[in-house]
């Protein structure tokens, strides 16, 4: 018979820690392991005295570091099944067992929990998707049990993504693994492992609708936890907390590799086609940053920080309302055609201090110019080309800008990890693309 690895990470949040150690079904074949990240409140204390299998870290290294060190025991010891959990559910027999079985043809399985319970995927895992009468007796952590047998439907529906709250594996997972000794990406502290592992995955992860565990994210990750923990761990952003399209194409690993280091030295950022989604991101990404939001239809942020400006970004004359003073980065969202970007990159990129940033170049240069032709306008070449030529010093002519602003730029081509559109003209077959321009190598 097959063998199961239960793993529960904790960090602190003894309370939590009592509630799923507790609630630990007996499975046959299947052990559980906890891994503490250097808790400094008694947990390790506590588990031990319930006899408890634990891994005590030396020093607190952050969630991923844990999944891994649990990865590795999981190979060490030559388990079938890998199932991974936070502290802070309740476990329940049931849902495991359908977990387990739904291992033996799936490679990632997850099962459902309540709307905040299931976080970011709760499109896909909250329970009411499935059995909406099922609602309100789920939300209840005293009374949810009671309902696991009227989970009748037990189907295996796939997903582009999941919540790593509680999911489990087989040994198909080692395929997709980051490499020979860690299952996650280490540069991962304690955000971002669920979006990586699902890029890499051979088959995408499926939830089981006879699988139900209860999630308190809905008390342990609120804005004081969550402080806290990123001060613990130095986490520095956790970009699924704003709804903006630049996960969706994949884009935060790569805004991290550029600005991260420098993001709080960042006083001034402009953001051309912006929406309310991504002026609270970067001002939280920047927190000392003034963030100017300049685009055709006006919002405010009750921020203090936040400026809207009025701004068509084909029509030169209403440049005029943005900031005339230099901007530490630009960011060009705006509606991605050839020249309103080279426009834009004209005006725009003497008064750049760090960078200058062009999203979606990929729209100008699809792989069929008849879809993309509305796109180019009347311009003959798009920003895309004629900075991959000023990358190699070539020089093209070109009325919307000044090619002498090309000496001393610093040009990084990146390619999202997602292709983001996939329905009418605008369909791509390749992730999208984001450009970096920096001035020079020192920041003036």
């Amino acid at each position: 018979m097959k063998k199961t690895l239960l793993v529960i990470t904790i960090f602190n949040q003894l309370e939590y820690t009592k509630k799923i150690e507790q609630s630990i079904p007996e499975i046959e074949n299947m052990d559980v392991l906890f891994v503490d990240d250097c808790s400094q409140e008694p947990n390790v204390e506590y588990l031990q005295s319930k006899n408890r299998n634990v891994i005590q870290k030396e020093k607190g290294r952050g969630l991923t570091d844990s999944w891994n060190i649990a990865y590795r025991y999981y190979l060490d010891k030559n388990y079938d099944n890998f199932i991974l959990s936070n502290n802070d559910v309740i476990l329940n027999k049931y849902s495991i067992d359908n977990i387990i079985n739904a291992l033996n043809t799936h490679t990632l399985v997850c099962p459902m929990s309540t709307y905040h319970g299931a976080g970011h995927n709760k499109n896909l895992q909250k329970i009411e998707k499935y059995y909406p009468e099922l609602k309100k007796q789920s939300e209840n952590p005293d009374d949810h049990s009671s309902m696991l047998d009227k989970l009748v439907n037990n189907q295996n529906i796939k997903m582009p993504m999941f919540n790593g709250f509680f999911f489990g594996m087989n040994k198909q997972i080692i395929q997709s693994s980051f490499d020979k000794e860690n299952l996650f990406n280490p540069q991962n502290t304690n955000i971002g492992q669920e979006d990586d592992l699902a890029r890499r995955l051979k088959e995408p992860p499926v939830l089981n609708t006879a699988s139900f565990i209860f999630h308190y994210k809905a008390v342990t990750l609120n804005t004081k936890n969550r402080n806290s923990l990123q001060d613990y761990h130095n986490v520095e952003f956790n970009w699924f907390n704003y709804y903006t399209d630049k996960l969706d194409h994949g884009y935060n690993d790569i805004y991290d590799k550029y600005l991260l280091p420098i993001r709080k030295n960042v006083k001034t950022v402009l953001e051309i086609g912006s929406r309310p989604g991504s002026a609270k991101l970067w001002l939280d990404y920047f927190p000392n940053a003034t963030v100017y939001s300049a685009d055709l239809k006006p919002f405010t942020i009750d921020n203090d920080r936040h400026h809207f400006v009025s701004m068509d970004q084909g029509k030169p004359e209403t440049y005029i309302n943005l900031p005339s003073n230099r901007i530490d980065v630009i960011i060009d969202d705006g509606p991605h055609t050839a020249p309103e970007q080279l426009m834009s990159l004209d005006k725009l990129l003497p008064q750049t201090n760090m960078f200058y940033i062009i999203e979606d170049l990929h729209t100008t240069d699809g792989v069929n110019p008849e879809e993309y032709k509305t796109f180019m306008k009347d311009s003959d070449v798009s920003a895309n080309t004629l900075l991959r030529e000023w990358s190699q010093n070539i020089f093209i002519e070109h009325k919307y800008i000044d090619n002498q602003k090309r000496n001393k730029l610093k040009i990084f081509f990146e390619r999202g990890t997602k292709i983001r559109w996939t329905s009418g003209r605008h369909t791509q077959k390749k992730p999208s693309e984001i450009i970096f321009i920096r001035q020079n190598d020192e920041f003036k």
